[in-house]
């Protein structure tokens, strides 16, 4: 942020509001790479197949590590969602 503002001075920051919990990115990753789990709704036209009319679904093998990202996540400590800062502009 303070190299968007060069120009400014930071006065204040606070980081506010609740994330849910994050699982660990080699999940994610194995999920999206290994089980073809990248999106479980429907959104459009998809990039790999083509198809608008149903949501994505997952082999095997995404199907289990999907299971066991939502069992991280519900266990896994929320965090902070946003980064609120004040600036001062230099004069």
């Amino acid at each position: 942020m303070l190299r968007l503002f060069d120009s400014a001075v930071s006065l204040r920051t606070e980081f506010i509001g609740r994330a849910t919990g994050y699982a660990p990115d080699w999940l994610y990753a194995a999920a999206n790479r290994l089980g073809g789990a990248w999106s479980d709704h429907i959104f459009g036209l998809c990039p790999n197949c083509g198809v608008t009319a149903r949501a994505v679904r997952p082999n095997v093998f995404g199907y289990v590590l999907q299971r066991l990202i939502w069992r991280a996540e519900a266990r896994a400590k929320p965090g902070p969602a946003w980064v609120l800062m004040l600036f001062r502009v230099r004069e």
